[in-house]
């Protein structure tokens, strides 16, 4: 049988539908008060409820949506153009709270109040005024594509507004996505042309009439870029400042004067800032919770393993997908499950049925030097009952999580979906603990921490910030498969926020068990959750709020058919990956890599060649390139998706298998400004530099791994040791 490719979720009833429709037709009428009192009704009644918005998204056939009340912001905000009187009788009516609220938030320093001004009384006469304000705070925090965001929504012109039918034109886009390869003044022209005629409308929120400074605002965002040491992008908006508002002048930066003299100055003394200092623990899977970290220490492995623990194995034979076709960058016969995690100098491994840690310099026990094992948390489950003896979708992974001196892991049974063949009531369940580790390991009180019910799953580990724990889990009934993610405090283990994101048929269809582990990614207070389910979803910490969700077009899964069990459906552990405001996804129901903008949800671009749907790691940024590996290595345009390199080249096939030679085996990494891709006889280091075209990558160097008898698998570095995992064992390496 084939899973449906239907995405449901909690969207606006039609009943509330047909009353928006009704409110445009009262504003035609003149009935303005009736029309914005219908639109407030339904925000009070249906607000937190989602409506598509006219959005090109993922594939070009996915949708964008927004919360009701973001929505409404929208609605409001465009009566400038559609009927100003309504728009002056409804800041008549919401003025008043939006005053209290502004000056309120300013005199305490309030964040929290400024953003509920924006977001639910954007439209008023204090809208412009909070998103100045907000952006401010958010760049005294170090939230650069926070602080952007917000800047940007005060006026439209400060996003590009290409003529229709430009070649490579989009309109909305970030405004230095278009004026990135921007080289003669015509060009340049035609550029800041469109920006002051700007059209209205749209599905962007942009604050209507703002009587801000534009040229402050757009200073702002030159700062930041700097801040950001992202030259690149601050040069080009530099260059609009200076060919927009050439005589402009304010306080920035600590300094009075013109913008362009002062950003000119803060531009050319950046090139001698010290880089920030790098942590040397790998606290999470990928490294941080925006799943892109990078390395500063480079790698050089000169001698045998100083030490080395044996793991437990586990094989794919009877997983539905390795069935009908050869695994990617790992053996059906050994499964590539582990990614440990790095911390004060131990390092911590999750089988399912036991945490171990070892130090870092010997491999020793952490704690017990009578464990040799380095047990220190041991599930009481029998190997057996970890994973399903039939047929299943989906491997073992263990992965961990480290934070405030704390662990967190899914332990127990890695299915998350039991078949409808088997009896829920006797069968072993996964679940979440949390260890003490300035007590050896102790558990926290609450933990472990176990799912509602039969029919509900932990979707891997969690993430943890500020007290707060986050995790994906999931609901099943004889239909689909539902997801949610929620948020635990650490201290009690009490839920304290739970949020449906969307329902749809599995893979498994009920039929098999399925074993999954879907990641939440973070970064400045902003969840984002890539469901594998044809839907991205932003959530706001602090409160469970979605912030917007984008659909894409999902393929089909037939288990035994190798026609509808395309490579791409190999990819599990495969979060969000966030980095300047971008988040990249490449989800296991789609061959397509995409991305959006972090703060609206808005498509950038989708690589829908085919030629990456063996990516199953998107390994980090280097310069304006993302890293992605499978059996290939990629190097994309973070900015547009262009393939701009693979190793190896794709005429480079073993035409007996029909794939590469050499294949990737494991997650490889990138430290400093370069990328490290292990196969099963050696690693390849690239030289970052060396793919800034497509015809001229260079390959750096290559480390061989047979004389040092090992062979492919995950790698993870930290101060002197390069650790590498393989199926069965952990190796750690001197690093030279």
């Amino acid at each position: 049988s084939e899973s449906s490719p239907e995405v449901h979720l909690n969207q606006l009833s039609n009943t509330s539908l047909t009353l928006i429709r009704q409110a445009s037709r009262l504003l035609a009428n003149q009935q303005w008060e009736e029309a914005i009192e219908a639109v407030r009704g339904i925000v009070r009644t249906e607000g937190d409820r989602l409506i598509a918005v006219n959005a090109e998204s993922a594939g070009g056939e996915g949708r964008h949506y927004l919360t009701v009340q973001q929505y409404a912001q929208g609605w409001f905000a465009a009566l400038a153009e559609r009927s100003p009187e309504a728009l002056v009788l409804y800041r008549r009516q919401v003025d008043p709270l939006a005053r209290r609220w502004y000056r309120e938030a300013v005199s305490s320093h309030d964040q929290e109040l400024l953003q509920r001004l924006v977001d639910e009384l954007f439209a008023s006469s204090y809208g412009d005024d909070a998103l100045l304000l907000l952006g401010e705070y958010r760049l005294e925090r170090g939230d650069y594509a926070g602080a952007r965001s917000a800047w940007e929504r005060v006026f439209s012109g400060l996003r590009a507004w290409p003529e229709d039918g430009v070649p490579g034109g989009r309109r909305g886009l970030p405004l230095w996505m278009q004026i990135r390869f921007l080289q003669t003044d015509l060009q340049w022209q035609s550029v800041l042309k469109s920006m002051q005629e700007v059209p209205g409308g749209g599905e962007l929120l942009f604050y209507p009439d703002s009587d801000l400074d534009r040229a402050a605002i757009l200073a702002r965002m030159v700062l930041v870029s700097i801040l950001e040491r992202h030259d690149r992008r601050a040069r080009q908006e530099l260059e609009c400042l200076r060919r927009l508002y050439p005589e402009s002048q304010g306080r920035l930066a600590a300094k009075s004067g013109s913008y362009v003299a002062i950003l000119e100055e803060l531009l050319a003394v950046s090139a001698d800032w010290e880089q920030p200092p790098g942590s040397s623990d790998w606290t999470t899977f990928a490294g941080t919770a925006t799943r892109s970290a990078t390395s500063l220490q480079p790698i050089d492995i000169r001698q045998l393993p100083v030490w080395f623990q044996s793991l437990q194995h586990w094989s794919a034979e009877q997983e539905l997908m390795s069935l009908v076709r050869p695994r990617i960058a790992e053996d059906m016969q050994g499964v590539l499950s582990y990614f440990p995690v790095i911390h004060d100098d131990l390092v911590y491994v999750n089988e399912q049925a036991r945490i171990r840690a070892f130090r870092l310099l010997d491999g020793s026990p952490a704690w017990n030097p009578e464990d040799k094992s380095g047990t220190i948390f041991d599930a009481g489950i029998a190997w057996d009952q970890l994973h399903p003896g039939e047929k299943h979708y989906g491997v073992v992974r263990g992965t961990l999580t480290i934070g405030q001196n704390k662990l967190f892991a899914k332990v127990g049974s890695a299915v998350s979906v039991i078949s409808k063949h088997q009896d829920p009531l006797v069968h072993p369940v996964g679940y979440l603990i949390g260890l003490d580790l300035s007590a050896e390991g102790k558990l926290l009180p609450g933990f472990p921490l176990r799912p509602d019910g039969p029919n509900w799953a932990f979707e891997g580990t969690p993430l943890i910030a500020d007290g707060q724990l986050y995790v994906g889990m999931r609901r099943h009934d004889q239909v689909r498969s539902h997801a949610y993610l929620a948020c635990f405090r650490i201290d009690t283990a009490q839920l304290k926020w739970r949020v449906l994101i969307c329902s749809a048929e599995t893979p498994g269809q009920g039929q098999w068990p399925e074993l999954t582990h879907h990641l939440v990614s973070l970064d400045h207070g902003m969840l984002y959750y890539n469901t594998n389910a044809g839907a991205v979803a932003a959530v706001r910490a602090s409160d469970g709020a979605i912030r917007w969700m984008t659909t894409y077009p999902r393929m089909t899964f037939r288990a035994g058919d190798p026609q509808g069990a395309g490579t791409h459906f190999f990819r599990d552990l495969n979060p969000c990956l966030i980095h300047r405001g971008v988040v990249v996804i490449a989800p296991s129901d789609s061959q397509h890599i995409f991305a959006l903008e972090a703060a609206t949800g808005q498509l950038l671009w989708t690589e829908s060649s085919g030629q990456t749907r063996d990516v199953v790691h998107l390994l980090g940024v280097v310069g304006d390139d993302l890293v992605a590996s499978g059996d290939y290595l990629y190097w994309l345009d973070l900015y547009n998706g262009r393939i701009r390199q693979q190793f190896p080249s794709a005429g480079d096939r073993d035409l007996a298998a029909a794939r590469p030679s050499p294949r990737g085996l494991g997650r490889g990494l990138i430290a400093g400004d370069e990328v490290y891709w292990p196969t099963r006889e050696s690693i390849y280091v690239f030289r970052s530099g060396s793919v800034a075209t497509r015809s001229h990558w260079r390959l750096h160097r290559q480390i061989d791994l047979l004389p040092r008898g090992v062979t492919g698998g995950h790698l993870v570095v930290s101060n002197d040791r390069l650790l590498l995992v393989t199926a069965t064992r952990l190796f750690a390496f001197r690093n030279d």
